[in-house]
């Protein structure tokens, strides 16, 4: 175990909530490892000041004289807040801004001719054909592999019908090169 893990787990470690295998980790790791000893000393004491700590009780009316005074600030904070708007230079310096952006918008459409509009040129090309699956050497990769029966069957069922069309004994398909 790292110092790094054990800081991470080391919240569940002194809660008493790790499984058995990580309490022994973390214990043998505190025995090697002198800084995340004393890091866990530190907590351990922190722990123990505060739940020693005598507790505090607040008077009665506590709560009331707590309320009544946040509103108090609140009405405070209110008052010293004064809303002021923008000035007569800042309506002024937007006015110029949007003028100068309408007229430059202006000028450029002006400025510029019509032209004509240039398409690209379109490329159209004919799909691949489609290859005859009983040609194809994945039907008997698959058949062997164990997959779904349905290609099995079929080349099964389609393999006398091909070896009549060519012509050819049972034993010629390896030195014509066919493979089903």
């Amino acid at each position: 175990m790292d110092c790094r893990t054990f800081r991470q787990h080391h919240c569940a470690f002194v809660d008493d909530v790790l499984p058995g295998a990580d309490v022994v980790a973390m214990e043998l790791h505190r025995v090697e490892c002198e800084r995340c000893a004393t890091f866990d000393a530190r907590v351990r004491r922190s722990l123990l000041l505060v739940r020693n700590m005598p507790s505090v009780e607040c008077s009665e009316d506590f709560a009331e004289r707590l309320f009544q005074r946040l509103r108090g600030l609140e009405v405070e904070r209110r008052s010293s807040l004064v809303a002021r708007g923008p000035g007569l230079g800042t309506f002024a310096a937007a006015a110029a801004a949007m003028l100068l952006a309408a007229g430059g918008g202006l000028y450029a459409i002006a400025e510029r001719a019509p032209q004509d509009v240039v398409l690209r040129p379109v490329v159209a090309t004919r799909p691949a054909p489609m290859a005859d699956p009983l040609a194809s050497p994945v039907i008997a990769a698959s058949a062997s592999a164990g997959m779904p029966m349905w290609p099995a069957l079929l080349l099964a069922d389609e393999l006398p019908l091909h070896v009549a069309q060519l012509g050819l004994p049972q034993n010629g398909f390896q030195s014509v090169g066919l493979t089903y």
